[in-house]
């Protein structure tokens, strides 16, 4: 499959664990409790999608756009999507765009996010342990209360932060 429309989709509890769609359209859609897992969606545009409680384990979302995503947490006046954070273990999200997408809370346990844009996205309390951030853009995303232990690939202001965290948890 190539370049599927599913904007706008309710696709709650959908399975698509290992499938291969690319260049695919999910703007807009609900993948709330889905199963992604090894799903790869390479180039494709899943702006303003909910991913609240979705299993994203391995899945291969490199060069997606994420715009305006929602995983977990945060509070937005007119949407609230209650949910757990998604299962992004070890998930591939080289190059994605996720400009104000709001991962609060989020396990980031080796999550690929190297070149992704950030932009403005709410990664308070996020958990960024053995992530590598090499070359991401990180201009005006919250971090507050985020864990940088083990990250990889920090901007020199975040490498400090980081540090220090490493030393108060060691000492």
């Amino acid at each position: 499959m190539t370049g599927i429309n599913l904007d706008s989709a309710n696709l709650t509890g959908t399975n698509i664990s290992g499938a291969v769609i690319p260049h695919a359209q999910f703007r807009d859609a609900r993948l709330a409790k889905a199963n992604l897992r090894r799903a790869s969606l390479f180039a494709s545009d899943l702006s303003r999608v909910i991913l609240t409680g979705a299993d994203l384990r391995e899945a291969g979302l490199n060069r997606t756009n994420l715009t305006d995503a929602w995983f977990c947490g945060g509070d937005r006046p007119s949407h609230h999507y209650p949910g757990p954070c998604p299962d992004m273990t070890n998930a591939s999200l080289r190059d994605a765009i996720l400009t104000r997408a709001v991962l609060v809370g989020a396990n980031l346990d080796g999550v690929d996010l190297r070149n992704a844009d950030l932009t403005d996205a709410d990664l308070s309390k996020a958990n960024f342990s053995k992530t590598d951030l090499s070359g991401a853009i990180l201009t005006g995303a919250k971090l507050d209360g985020a864990t940088l232990n083990g990250a990889r690939g920090l901007p020199p202001s975040l490498l400090r932060e980081r540090d220090r965290q490493e030393a108060s948890s060691s000492g």
